[in-house]
């Protein structure tokens, strides 16, 4: 996997190999899986063309990225995983109320910042860029709390 993401240099191309992977996988927990894997695998691996190949044409290669710089920029494989993270877990949810899912007791306590990046699985930027969308909270002095079914009422809301 981390040689067949390695080649993949060109973003759009990254994208397309990991929904047509996705697409392949049934379930949810599989589908969550496997892409905080690539995720993973992403972040830590360097993708670049072959070096031997690059030397030999680097005219070209350089002219190409230039091209796609732009491109590159927008279709960031790690915001398209982030994406469908976040889409898998709010899915899930309303999935859960849909069917009255009663086997968990209610949330009645408030969580932090910490607990919620956790509850979520997403990062400090997108748990603020959500509460700049509006995600309910409150401060306490220079703390962060949610009301957990608040907040999955509010993520229902916005799909």
């Amino acid at each position: 996997m981390k040689n067949e993401i390695a080649r993949l240099y060109v973003n759009q191309e990254l994208i397309t190999f990991l929904q047509n992977l996705t697409n392949l996988l049934k379930s949810k927990d599989e589908k969550l899986y496997y892409l905080q894997f690539c995720k993973k695998i992403i972040l830590q691996t360097k993708r670049f063309p072959d070096r031997n190949h690059y030397e030999a044409f680097r005219e070209e290669y350089d002219l190409f990225f230039d091209a796609i710089k732009q491109k590159q920029h927008e279709n960031n494989p790690i915001r398209w995983i982030n994406a469908e993270l976040e889409f898998l877990q709010v899915a899930s949810i309303g999935k859960a109320r849909e069917q009255g899912a009663t086997d968990e007791k209610p949330h009645r306590d408030w969580m932090t910042f910490a607990e919620m990046l956790e509850r979520l699985g997403t990062s400090k930027m997108a748990l603020r860029r959500r509460i700049a969308e509006g995600m309910p909270c409150i401060k306490l002095g220079h703390q962060l709390r949610f009301d957990p079914n608040a907040v999955d009422e509010w993520l229902l809301a916005q799909n």
